[in-house]
């Protein structure tokens, strides 16, 4: 079996919890089937896959790229026009400009009430004000059978519908020419303005911008379709018979079977807690989700959340489950001090909380909580913070340092999964208190590695805990520090959720979770 699998996390810069979702399945199902084969499928415009990424995997896969992916396309820029518009509004009336190149032309009677030159108003792309412009008059010459005269765009006397200052010369949208730079002329004249205009000028929003951009749109998604079907094609023709969406390269397939890995519908559930960008970088999973032949939820919790909130039939999707890192696991003493001695740390000394530092993980609360535990206990453990630094990390690190907790809160970055498991190993508890997950697992690596766990008693985080946890609510700061201080002096407690995580570890392995996969992918394919 053959089969295109994203990938997009062998690109990215962080190793994340998507990237060991695809290498745990992807070693899984080669160990289990040795004919077993994928073909890494990535987008040509987020550079070419790294070797330290690559070094996951227990083969080498063939890598295809093709500039197919949504999430990586410029922002849509709104219609602009390069024509300013310009017309002349003279006694009451308006009248069609002669226009050549930049240059305005009129042939007519002398104005008597009104000269104004009308234009497309755009802000200066320079940006020195911020004011809207129309054109900037560079020179305006009149002719008549008595006499010539010009005058320059810098005159003094072109003040109504002009920008002041540095901006002199520019129309803001109406230009008036003075009526008495026509004095001397009778008769009809000639009128010449040499003008300057902006490369671009803002179409207002209306029927005619709106007919632009879905025309624009239409041709994109004519141009992605057609970029789609040849890669399809090129798989198709490399032996692989469905595609496999991972989050990052997020597609379907035609005439191939189309299937996803699901993780959480949070950007769905709490939009507050995403960027703008992730949030519609997520409207492109979502449709995929809903044209898949099967998406593989990685927790019971998930598979509800996809139902009820992505509209999607209960036999599309599948609770698959996912496993730690096979470089997740207990290490011994020697092996544990030779990491946190460095660190000022001691075995069973401190408190253990993995997760990206951003506001869903909790970490402000679990800070607030923590402050309340030590100042209430002698001989308070250490708090050791392990994730990459997310969005509003600073809020983390300006709390312990307004409260002076520095000494006793480590922030810890970029550790090695051996590291990571020598810090579980040697850590009094793990303290994972999240707002919500699709799985949530650090849960499970504490586990892995003989470490307790205190945990949210919310979405898959119960699941995932399987009663040999101990539960607290995330919002509640007195709840979480009452836990703390329970798990820290309770000894019997943690031996006890210690015994019971060592069976519930065996719940999840990656030979189970591919192996629900493998077997389904082949029944669809079967079936197509």
């Amino acid at each position: 079996m053959k089969i295109a699998f994203d990938g997009g996390c062998f690109q990215q810069g962080i190793l994340g919890g998507i990237y060991q979702v695809a290498c745990g399945f992807l070693n899984a199902a080669r160990a289990m089937d040795p004919a077993f084969d994928a073909l890494l499928v990535c987008d040509s415009r987020l550079g070419t896959v790294r070797a330290e990424a690559m070094a996951g995997l227990t083969w080498t896969p063939e890598v295809i790229y093709a500039p197919v992916s949504q999430s990586y396309d410029p922002p849509e820029p709104w219609p602009t026009v390069r024509d300013p518009e310009v017309r002349l509004f003279i006694d009451g009336a308006i009248v069609a400009a002669e226009i050549d190149e930049a240059v305005i032309t009129y042939r007519g009677p002398t104005p008597e009430r009104a000269f104004v030159v009308l234009s497309r108003a755009a802000v200066d792309p320079a940006g020195t004000d911020g004011r809207k412009r129309g054109i900037r008059l560079k020179t305006v010459t009149i002719e008549s059978a008595t006499r010539t005269s010009r005058v320059a765009g810098t005159d003094r006397r072109l003040q109504s519908g002009f920008l002041s200052g540095a901006g002199r010369g520019w129309t803001d949208g109406a230009g008036f020419i003075p009526l008495e730079v026509f004095a001397g002329h009778t008769g009809d004249v000639t009128l010449t303005i040499v003008y300057e205009a902006l490369s671009g000028y803002a179409l207002d929003p209306g029927p005619g911008a709106n007919m632009l951009v879905h025309l624009r749109r239409l041709r994109l998604s004519a141009e992605r379709h057609a970029l789609v079907s040849d890669l399809a094609l090129r798989l198709k023709e490399a032996g692989c018979h469905a595609y496999m969406a991972n989050h990052f390269t997020p597609l379907i397939m035609p005439e191939m079977v189309n299937v996803a890995w699901g993780y959480d519908m949070i950007p769905v559930l709490f939009p507050h807690y995403f960027n703008p960008d992730a949030r519609i970088n997520f409207q492109n999973n979502i449709k995929v989700f809903s044209a898949a032949d099967r998406i593989y939820a990685i927790s019971d919790c998930t598979r509800a959340d996809m139902i009820e909130h992505g509209k999607l039939e209960p036999d599309q999707v599948i609770s698959s489950g996912i496993s730690v890192s096979p470089g997740i696991s207990a290490r011994s003493s020697a092996e544990v001090d030779e990491v946190i001695v460095p660190l000022g740390l001691r075995r069973k000394g401190y408190i253990i909380a993995v997760a990206t530092v951003e506001p869903r993980k909790n970490h402000l609360r679990l800070l607030r909580a923590y402050r309340q535990m030590r100042s209430q206990m002698a001989d308070c453990p250490d708090l050791v913070i392990v994730g990459k630094m997310g969005w509003g990390f600073d809020r983390v690190l300006s709390y312990r340092h307004e409260n002076g907790m520095e000494d006793c809160v480590k922030v810890l970055s970029d550790r090695t999964e051996h590291e990571l498991s020598c810090l579980y190993s040697g850590a009094l508890f793990s303290a994972y208190v999240s707002v919500y997950e699709g799985f949530g697992l650090p849960i499970l690596e504490s586990m892995v590695c003989g470490c307790p766990v205190l945990t949210s008693d919310r979405s898959s985080m119960v699941e995932v805990a399987g009663g040999a946890a101990r539960l607290v609510d995330p919002y509640d700061v007195q709840s979480i520090a009452l836990a703390l201080q329970e798990m820290s002096q309770n000894a019997e407690l943690r031996g006890d959720l210690i015994a019971l995580s060592r069976a519930r570890t065996h719940s999840y392995s990656w030979q189970r979770s591919a192996g629900i996969i493998v077997d389904d992918l082949r029944m669809l394919a079967d079936q197509s």
